[in-house]
């Protein structure tokens, strides 16, 4: 069974309460000591809509979060089955970069609907 029916609903009720946002992690690349350069770099993103919806603070306490530096924020990826966020991503929400540190995706068959994600400064 799909739910991307479901997913597609989602996203259009997050981008219409919320904003487009994009999901960035970099990584060097492989090193080489002969050269002292790196080579392959490369940038994954994933993309979608967010809107910010009220954080728990036991899951706040439970990663050792301060609460005035973090943000929780339902997201809907722009493609259905394009995946989550991973931890260590980072994201721009109201002018300000926060690093990915929880996803909780909602994904029946193995590809998210929706997910809450807390992300911190």
């Amino acid at each position: 069974m799909s739910y991307a029916d479901d997913a597609t609903g989602a996203l259009n009720d997050i981008t219409d309460a919320g904003a487009s946002v994009t999901f960035t992690q970099q990584t060097p690349g492989v090193y080489d000591a002969a050269t002292d350069t790196f080579s392959g770099a490369t940038t994954t993103t994933v993309t979608g809509s967010a809107i910010e919806v009220p954080g728990n603070p036991d899951v706040y306490a439970a990663l050792e979060l301060i609460k005035l530096e973090t943000r929780t924020l339902l997201f809907a990826a722009s493609i259905y089955g394009d995946g989550r966020p991973a931890l260590g991503m980072s994201v721009t929400w109201n002018g300000a970069t926060f690093t990915v540190r929880s996803v909780d995706a909602v994904a029946p068959d193995g590809k998210p609907i929706i997910s809450t994600i807390v992300v911190a400064r």
